[in-house]
């Protein structure tokens, strides 16, 4: 069996659902805000190494252990506790225990893991990826994360000849914030930088480049939306922007994929920004970004390609299985 752990509303699911059942592939879709109303988990530890883990679904196939050859960790959403628990502290309490039993689950399967969910936490984390792409060899912007006004100030008076742009650590909606440019007369406001950190980079003018990467290989696409609503950020007006396949040279296709060896990522989706004079600079890695759009305004086959890593027949298919192993020898270690 083949789980996809994310929920019904994942349009990037289907594709990848359908193909994997055109190669008579057993798939069952867990959505984890199900647990604990609508799924239950049974997991048994006997004399003699017997175990037998167990994830019954009401709304979709049983999953047992022993049967997950691949899970492709999506979107997953957060548990939702029964309403009938209203007392808050009872409400955390039931949360925090859903939560922990239902990653005990995860944790313990040994599977091809694309990708892996310790992995995927970690990967996620913009300052930790940012500092693997640089030992990766990538080049960056020049960036600031803090909490601190002061610095804020520092760094865009360091830049007074470059603009400054700034960003959120978290995008996904209901609270999408795009990047902006942090203007001069907006300096008087950083002060609330101090309830909650931002990330300020310098600006780098030029085209985007979407890097989706499956295994081994490299999906491309060049994204222009300089002549778009929005050229800041090609998310905010995507179906204007002139998306087109391209061939990364080979010194940053090298790059991407030792980032991703870091990482310990069997899929992620890259955005750089080439600048006019051809330099292309690292600004993040999504463990679990889009690839539809690009596959639609390309056709390149980044769905099937999806499909065939998690059946294991892709080049790099043992990283998201050697990644979760190493993953769970550490857990155990602590």
């Amino acid at each position: 069996m083949i789980v996809l752990v994310s929920h019904t509303g994942d349009v990037h699911a289907p594709p990848v659902l359908a193909a994997l059942k055109a190669r008579a592939a057993a798939v069952a879709l867990v959505d984890t805000s199900a647990f604990p109303q609508r799924s239950a988990l049974r997991m048994r530890y006997g004399p003699g190494g017997a175990c037998d883990l167990v994830l019954e679904q009401a709304d979709g196939p049983t999953v047992r252990a022993r049967d997950v050859e691949a899970v492709w960790w999506r979107r997953p959403l957060p548990v939702e506790v029964h309403p009938a628990v209203t007392h808050p502290d009872h409400r955390r309490f039931a949360w925090e225990e859903c939560d922990d039993a239902l990653w005990g689950f995860w944790l313990a399967l040994d599977a091809r893991w694309v990708n892996h969910p310790s992995r995927y936490l970690a990967a996620s984390r913009k300052p930790f990826q940012l500092r693997a792409a640089q030992a990766a060899g990538l080049a960056l912007p020049r960036t600031l994360v803090t909490n601190d006004p002061g610095e804020v100030r520092h760094f865009a008076e360091e830049l007074s000849d470059r603009r400054v742009v700034f960003k959120s650590f978290t995008g996904s909606a209901p609270r999408h914030w795009e990047t902006r440019f942090l203007r001069r007369e907006e300096l008087d406001q950083v002060d609330a930088v101090k309830y909650a950190p931002l990330i300020f980079q310098e600006y780098v003018p030029g085209y985007d480049v979407r890097a989706t990467m499956v295994g081994d290989k490299i999906f491309a696409a060049r994204i222009d939306a300089r002549e778009t609503a929005y050229p800041l950020d090609w998310r905010v007006d995507v179906q204007h922007a002139r998306i087109e396949p391209i061939e990364l040279p080979p010194r940053i296709a090298e790059r991407l994929r030792r980032l991703h060896r870091d990482l310990g990522l069997a899929y992620g989706a890259c955005d750089l920004r080439v600048t006019p004079d051809g330099e292309h600079v690292f600004l993040e890695v999504n463990p679990a970004g889009q690839w539809l759009f690009v596959e639609h305004a390309t056709g390149l086959p980044i769905s099937a390609c999806i499909a065939d890593l998690l059946m294991g027949r892709e080049a790099g298919r043992e990283a998201g299985r050697e990644a979760g192993r190493e993953t769970g020898r550490e857990a155990r270690r602590g």
